[in-house]
């Protein structure tokens, strides 16, 4: 029989590297934008709901398992997110997204065990690798010489 507090403590470390960053944050604050930064707020507004689904997910294969979804409090160092540009912003947002990718992967390693709960980190990992190339575009958009400022 495998030990299913495995899986639980697996899973709840991702839900804290999920939920620490300044994804959530930016989520509860939104963040100042000019006008012509809408197509980048709305490729960010889609991400932070796919993330609030990804949690969500998260949180229920917890408690399905038995475990008890610890959200924590943001990070502190993101507490002043709400007054920065959000093209100041999207080298942070990517470093997030990668940590969360990387956790993924590492918290694969350790669900070998527990098809359903691979399944979904796998599903997570995907979706943040798509956010990571949203990044990664809207930061070459936004850079000097992508749009002639440089």
């Amino acid at each position: 029989m495998t030990d299913p507090h495995t899986a639980l403590d697996v899973l709840g470390g991702l839900l804290g590297v999920m939920e620490h960053g300044p994804f959530a944050r930016l989520a509860d604050t939104g963040a100042f934008l000019s006008a012509e930064g809408t197509s980048e707020h709305e490729a960010v507004r889609r991400m932070l709901e796919e993330e609030r689904d990804l949690v969500a997910r998260l949180a229920d294969l917890l408690i399905e398992l038995g475990g008890t979804p610890s959200f924590g409090v943001p990070d502190p160092r993101t507490a002043n997110i709400h007054y920065l540009n959000l093209n100041y912003l999207l080298e942070g947002l990517l470093s997030a997204k990668q940590e969360m990718a990387d956790a993924c992967v590492q918290a694969l390693d350790g669900l070998a065990r527990w098809p359903s709960a691979a399944q979904l980190v796998s599903s997570i990992a995907e979706t943040l690798r798509k956010h990571i190339l949203i990044l990664q575009q809207l930061m070459a958009q936004s850079s000097p010489t992508a749009s002639g400022r440089g």
